[in-house]
């Protein structure tokens, strides 16, 4: 997909690796880049990783738990470590409901069909999932702990944790956010500037100053966490304000090795951009689907 050309659906695994691409394509303060290695990790883990993610993400026929479970799998199998839990958790609603929906379904619906279809054995599953996975800062819950026996569905589990976890937020509100608002704007800027790169890092930078990073409350706690929203507002704010947001590269990578150096990494916030720019390639017009139904529909009133 070229700059400038209209915006195309894209089949789900290719939609997936594409948006897992641009999230290391894109400069993104504190992230882990194609040529910016950090965290311990490098830009060629999370290419495998989606690469070898991507085929298990969309198998037909599996469950959301069992590709939750299986993508972890196949990541930790890869590369040896934890690169995407946080991807795999957004992205697998987002495929499955786009293979199942129908014609007349839009995405955001589907998802919530597939959310509300998940069932306790999912929950076993996903609970798989993070085990393998195992992400820095996972601690001991109160309720619902992934270490303990399952007693509760996908949608319930994530009610407990929407409170301090932006991902657990985004199943319990049927992904509005990042298929809403988030998505609308980053569609406008990717045709403002003619660059999804830059309509990247003002979508990452939004998520930063607008709720505090849960990876890095769980790693670094609220101090730090509320510190990284009040530097990434000033710098979201201009580069949402520019028309040439190229000219901001300076500050942006000194707010980079900032955060490099003190080994602050805005994982979930890196999570949700590229569940977000999956969900525009999946559904670039969320529109089109309701109107082919009222078309449909108009159609059969017809005489």
């Amino acid at each position: 997909m070229t700059a400038g050309a209209p915006l195309q659906t894209m089949p789900p695994q290719r939609a997936f690796r594409w948006a897992c691409c641009m999230d290391l394509r894109a400069l993104k303060p504190g992230n882990v880049a194609a040529s910016r290695p950090g965290h311990g990790m490098s830009g060629r883990d999370f290419l495998v990783s989606a690469r070898r993610s991507a085929p298990v993400l969309c198998a037909p026929g599996s469950s959301l738990g069992q590709r939750l479970r299986d993508a972890a799998a196949a990541t930790r199998e890869a590369v040896g470590c934890n690169t995407n839990l946080g991807i795999l958790l957004l992205c697998a609603p987002l495929l499955m409901a786009a293979q199942r929906r129908s014609s007349d379904q839009g995405l955001q619906a589907a998802v919530a069909d597939v959310l509300g279809q998940a069932d306790r054995t999912d929950t076993r599953y996903m609970y798989q999932a993070i085990r393998i996975a195992s992400p820095g800062g996972l601690g001991d819950a109160p309720k619902h702990d992934v270490r303990q026996p399952v007693d509760a569905s996908v949608l319930e589990v994530m009610g407990e944790a929407a409170h301090r976890d932006r991902i657990a937020a985004q199943y319990v509100n049927g992904f509005v956010d990042l298929l809403g608002p988030q998505r609308e704007q980053l569609a406008r800027d990717w045709r403002r500037w003619q660059s999804l790169n830059w309509a990247t890092t003002a979508l990452y930078l939004r998520l930063l100053a607008e709720a505090p990073d849960s990876h890095t409350l769980r790693r670094q706690g609220a101090p730090t966490a509320r510190w990284l929203m009040e530097q990434a507002a000033p710098l979201a704010a201009a580069v949402a304000a520019s028309d040439e947001p190229g000219q901001l590269r300076g500050r942006l990578l000194a707010f980079d090795r900032e955060l490099h150096a003190a080994g602050i990494n805005p994982g979930t916030c890196a999570d949700l951009t590229v569940a977000t720019i999956c969900g525009l390639l999946l559904e670039p017009d969320p529109g089109a689907a309701g109107q082919t139904a009222r078309d449909a529909a108009a159609g059969r009133a017809r005489p």
